[in-house]
């Protein structure tokens, strides 16, 4: 979702989902509110994901087994052979 060249809703609320200041989420608020409201009606699902990131080798940093809180929003899969495919990001 980009506009103009400008910055994405995606980086502009993951800045502030990670920022050390949480003053920064209060303009937020609203749009989280309806965001997790919306989420929340999904049925829930208990398993492993996988979070990639290309051209980064973060195994070292990230331990197979380990549980952990990814501060933004992010995109996932249940299946790790994705993480392999061309169309990957």
């Amino acid at each position: 979702m980009q506009f103009d060249g400008g910055p994405s809703l995606y980086i502009l609320l993951n800045e502030s989902l990670r920022a050390e200041n949480r003053e920064q989420l209060k303009p937020w608020f609203s749009f989280l509110k309806l965001f997790l409201t919306a989420l929340y009606k999904l049925p829930s699902q208990n398993g492993v994901v996988w979070r990639g990131i290309k051209g980064i080798d973060l195994s070292t940093k990230y331990k197979t087994g380990t549980k952990f809180a990814w501060w933004g929003v992010s995109s996932c899969t249940t299946n790790v052979e994705v993480l392999e495919l061309n169309q990957f990001l």
